[in-house]
């Protein structure tokens, strides 16, 4: 298990949720499984799910006119599985922001999202190592934008890097990565944890 300190999670749920543009009156549909890295909750009220059905989740959200929902890619491509009937194309009319994290966002996924429901899909990258998210396509980012990152580019794009985090890609032979380079995200900054418990190490 991760510890984390007070400042660095009380740091990230602010700048989550300023990045994402969370207010006081949302109401957001968080799976079970996402509970654990979606801090920014904390600023709205909550409808939680027990679990995740597809179908009730849908009907859930209109019946509580959700106005956030956030979870995994495999949430996404549930709802998208759903039927005219139990997903018509409506179903998702209150929503004014959708993220998704926890593993990557296919294009295919996001674009058919857009297209059936008419709700982008904003995507982060974290771990639970950082609290949280670590960077996030804003909230604000214009359509045209979004569809430019996500469909355009050979890798989807994981948003920019929360304040007070510094993301950096590393190569494999240890030095850092040019625009266009592969290698391993790198996090630092105020959000790392301080430690693994138990781990004196």
């Amino acid at each position: 298990a991760e510890v984390l300190g007070r400042s660095s999670t009380g740091l990230n749920v602010g700048m989550s949720a300023r990045s994402l543009g969370l207010s006081d009156d949302d109401k957001a549909a968080v799976g079970d499984l996402f509970l654990i890295t979606l801090k920014p909750v904390m600023y709205v009220a909550n409808v939680l799910e027990d679990g995740f059905d597809a179908g009730e989740s849908v009907a859930r959200i209109r019946r509580e006119s959700v106005t956030v929902i956030a979870g995994v890619p495999t949430m996404y491509a549930s709802w998208l599985a759903l039927d005219d009937a139990a997903a018509p194309s409506d179903a998702f009319a209150s929503v004014r922001l959708a993220v998704s994290g926890a593993a990557p966002l296919p294009d295919e996924i996001a674009a058919s999202f857009h297209r059936r429901f008419g709700v982008v899909v904003h995507q982060g990258y974290g771990l639970s190592e950082c609290v949280n998210f670590s960077t996030t396509i804003r909230w604000d980012v214009s359509p045209a934008s979004h569809r430019r990152m996500m469909g355009e580019w050979r890798v989807p794009s994981i948003g920019a890097a929360l304040f007070g985090c510094d993301v950096r890609v590393r190569r494999e032979d240890g030095g850092w990565a040019e625009a266009e380079e592969e290698g391993e995200i790198v996090v630092q900054g105020h959000t790392v944890m301080l430690g693994y418990w138990g781990d004196r190490g």
